[in-house]
């Protein structure tokens, strides 16, 4: 008790009686103030994304990785198309999928073969990889026109390009419409890899832009 009165005395002595009452207000406010706001209280943060059009969003996509498949249209020619939009879809079994056109001569080969190849292009093959890109197997022999070095498929009636990085034999599984595009799946049944190491070739721009990232194996 006597404990208390001096803690009391010398309160007002040295900040008048009011003291008391003054520090009392001034501790229930902090203790509101430490308060988390609660959940229908959000504090307004601004935001770090800006809504644009799809067509500007989708310039941020690069590098963009690049294969070329082929497949064998109804004379047995191989024909090579240089594309963007593949995936792999499965890893037990190990599958993988490409995308193109819905009037692009290589789906008519893929429909007729029932299989086709991926080859990882190899930074050399550059210039390959754009004129298979920008020419029609309609109209032309593609390997003929640009020669490639090309060998025959392990597991299916196909090509592999030699001097790729990589080429996986694929089996078509199923088919898709996508929009304007179609999606073909193909179950993996052989898979190879160069025996010289090299880079491997990826779009890195719009413009036909391409250049080589190292290969991990």
């Amino acid at each position: 008790m006597e404990n208390m009165n001096r803690r009391r005395f010398m309160g007002q002595s040295l900040f008048g009686a009011a003291a008391l009452p003054l520090a009392a207000a001034l501790s229930a406010e902090a203790d509101k103030s430490s308060k988390p706001s609660g959940p229908n209280e959000p504090k307004p943060q601004p935001s770090a994304q800006k809504q644009v059009d799809y067509s500007e969003a989708i310039k941020t996509k690069y590098p963009e990785q690049c294969i070329v498949a082929i497949a064998k249209d109804k004379n047995g020619k191989p024909n090579p198309m240089t594309m963007g939009w593949t995936m792999i879809t499965s890893g037990s079994p190990p599958m993988m999928a490409i995308s193109m056109g819905t009037t692009r001569y290589t789906a008519e080969a893929v429909r007729h073969s029932k299989c086709f190849t991926i080859a990882f292009p190899s930074a050399e093959q550059a210039k390959a990889v754009i004129f298979f890109g920008t020419t029609s197997g309609r109209d032309i022999d593609k390997f003929k026109e640009f020669p490639t070095a090309i060998e025959p498929a392990k597991q299916i009636d196909s090509v592999l390009m030699t001097d790729a990085v990589a080429n996986f034999e694929c089996q078509l599984e199923s088919e898709f419409v996508t929009g304007d595009h179609l999606i073909f799946v193909g179950r993996i049944v052989a898979s190879h890899v160069n025996t010289t190491p090299k880079k491997r070739l990826y779009i890195t721009g719009s413009g036909k832009k391409l250049g080589p990232v190292e290969a991990k194996t």
